[in-house]
């Protein structure tokens, strides 16, 4: 009798759970269907030419478009530049056996990728509401379009990665923070598809291995495992590609960045030029030096005053924005060309330590116990998002796509020169 009430009684505690899981997805709704719908508007506003008239970037010509067309389905498995790229690859298959008009790939492309950006945004509010007030989760979700940046990493397949690697990361975190493992086989599935493009499975295995083994002694173990596992399998087999298949191959080896003046270099172009504008500015380095130190310690300070779990996240997500940045020195494979968000700079590495940047002012600003360094983190906000706002519109160079003589169509990419290829509509 006493296990048959028990039983009873965790029904019942399971059915009331879902009912107000039901409740609350249907409640968070609205708040879903807004942020995207700003998301897309953000984008629309920040570089219209894009969505009214196409785009396309050098590899989405070269790669994704010319090897969709020659090589099909088997293009979706091909690595490029040291690691797969599933979700770009599957755009550029899908298109090619719809058979689409190739003259409208350009707009079809970009507006699959502010499709795609919005969900991403969308799909972060409902991380981020479970956890936090409304506006700290509208700031997290709209980082990605709202970040300072030039455009380089919106509305192309080939930087399309840099914002499908913060929403990895996000479920991971999440999948730590979880009560219930509910959606299990649907999550698992994004994971394993963010997980398979682009570089962040493999930069994000230490975390998972982190998580798997807080997984382990948690309740529902081997469900709560199971991203864990498919994210360390992907790391590492991206980490295999990018060891025997990698097709780049640097100029500079890694012994030069070792006299590379790191400190001085994030300094500069990744904490003053963040948060100034070019203006106010020190004008001699000493002085440069002496106000980011300054800036950063009080940034630091801020991310890590939330108490618990809140700092250890913030850590984790400041730490991995510096490592990104370095990584994204070395990638660049350009000592003297600064990865810095505007300028002649290569903004989409500091893309994600961007987004990652933000989620930690937001997480102090709703988590820190001390006020001042509540307002301390919306201070931070707006001086980021208001140097962004000085070059807020992202500027757009046109890609060409003609009709040869024998019916195909030569398709040249942003920014030119070498990206181009030819393709053959039904074949």
């Amino acid at each position: 009798m006493l296990m048959k009430s028990m039983d009873k009684t965790s029904n019942e505690s399971r059915r009331l759970a879902d009912t107000g899981c039901a409740r609350a997805s249907f409640s968070l709704a609205p708040d879903v269907v807004l942020t995207y719908l700003i998301a897309v508007v953000i984008l629309l506003y920040r570089m219209p030419e894009r969505l009214q008239q196409g785009y396309l970037w050098a590899e989405d010509a070269t790669v994704f478009i010319g090897q969709a067309y020659k090589f099909g389905a088997h293009a979706i498995l091909m690595p490029y530049a040291g690691y797969l790229h599933i979700i770009p690859r599957l755009v550029a298959f899908a298109f090619r056996a719809l058979d689409g008009d190739v003259q409208g790939i350009a707009i079809a492309f970009a507006w699959t990728c502010a499709l795609l950006t919005a969900s991403v945004c969308s799909y972060l509010y409902v991380i981020a509401i479970r956890y936090f007030p409304r506006p700290a989760a509208f700031v997290m979700a709209l980082a990605p379009v709202l970040l300072p940046h030039t455009g380089e990493s919106w509305l192309n397949l080939t930087n399309l990665q840099w914002t499908l690697g913060p929403l990895l990361m996000a479920m991971l975190l999440d999948t730590l923070g979880r009560e219930h493992s509910e959606h299990l086989l649907a999550r698992c599935f994004i994971v394993l598809v963010l997980a398979l493009t682009g570089p962040f499975s493999a930069i994000l295995v230490p975390l998972a291995v982190l998580g798997a083994l807080v997984a382990l002694k948690r309740e529902e173990r081997l469900r709560r495992l199971a991203p864990f596992v498919i994210v360390l399998a992907a790391g590492f087999t991206q980490l295999a590609i990018y060891a025997f298949a990698n097709d780049r191959h640097p100029l500079h080896p890694l012994v030069e960045y070792l006299h590379y003046p790191w400190i001085e270099t994030f300094l500069k172009h990744f904490i003053m030029e963040s948060f100034f504008i070019p203006q106010v500015l020190p004008a001699t380095d000493d002085s440069m030096t002496y106000a980011a130190l300054i800036t950063l310690a009080i940034f630091l300070t801020c991310v890590l005053s939330p108490e618990g779990r809140w700092r250890a996240v913030n850590f984790i997500a400041v730490a991995t924005a510096v490592v990104l940045w370095m990584l994204g020195v070395v990638r660049n494979d350009a000592p003297a060309v600064a990865v810095q968000w505007f300028y002649d700079g290569v903004a989409r590495y500091t893309f994600t330590p961007f987004v990652l940047c933000i989620w930690a002012l937001a997480i102090a600003a709703a988590k820190s116990p001390l006020k001042l360094l509540r307002y301390v983190a919306v201070a931070f906000l707006v001086l980021l998002f208001a140097n962004g706002a000085t070059r807020f519109h992202a500027p757009t160079m046109q890609s060409r796509i003609t009709v040869q003589q024998d019916g195909a169509y030569f398709i040249e990419a942003a920014p030119g020169g070498p990206w181009h290829t030819t393709v053959k509509s039904g074949h």
